[in-house]
C-alpha cells in the first residue's frame, strides 16, 4: 500500500485524492507486540481503520475536542481551517485494534495482509536465529 511516493511534492487536492482512497482500508504498520522478545511471545500485529481526517472519532480526547464525542461540523471547522493553514499534509488518523487513534504518515502503511505476511516471515526469521544460536551453545 505504500501509499506515498513524496507527499511534500503533491498538491493539498492530490494529497487529499490519496487520503480519500485510504478511508476505510484496514492496515498494518510493522508494528508487532513484543517482537523484541523469544518469537513465542510475539503477539498478533496490529491492524488500524484509516479514518477521514474530519472523522470525530480522530479528535475526541484531543486539545481541541476534549470531549469524547465531538461534535461533528466542529471538527470539519476545525479540520478545514488546518488545512488553510498548511497543516494535516502528511498524517492520516488510524483507529488501531487496541482502541487509539495514532495519525500516521500514510508511507509507513501496508495492507493488513501483507503486514500478517511480513510478521509471520520476521517470526520464521526469529525463530531460525534462536534454533541457530541454541545449536551453537551446545
Amino acid at each position: 500500500m505504500h501509499a506515498a511516493c513524496s507527499l511534500s511534492s503533491r498538491t493539498p487536492s492530490a494529497l487529499s485524492s490519496l487520503f480519500d482512497n485510504l478511508i476505510g482500508k484496514t492496515v498494518g504498520s510493522g508494528r508487532w507486540p513484543y517482537a523484541a522478545s523469544h518469537p513465542d511471545g510475539w503477539g498478533d500485529p496490529w491492524t488500524g481503520v484509516v479514518l477521514a481526517q474530519d472523522d470525530p472519532r480522530a479528535w475526541a480526547g484531543t486539545i481541541a475536542f476534549p470531549e469524547a464525542s465531538p461534535d461533528p461540523e466542529a471538527v470539519s471547522r476545525h479540520v478545514n481551517r488546518l488545512r488553510e493553514e498548511g497543516l494535516l499534509q502528511d498524517r492520516v488518523p488510524v483507529l488501531w485494534s487496541f482502541g487509539k487513534v495514532h495519525w500516521e504518515r500514510p508511507e509507513v502503511l501496508v495492507s493488513a495482509d501483507a503486514d500478517r505476511h511480513n510478521w509471520e516471515m520476521a517470526r520464521a526469521e526469529a525463530y531460525r536465529l534462536y534454533s541457530e544460536a541454541e545449536r551453537k551453545q551446545h
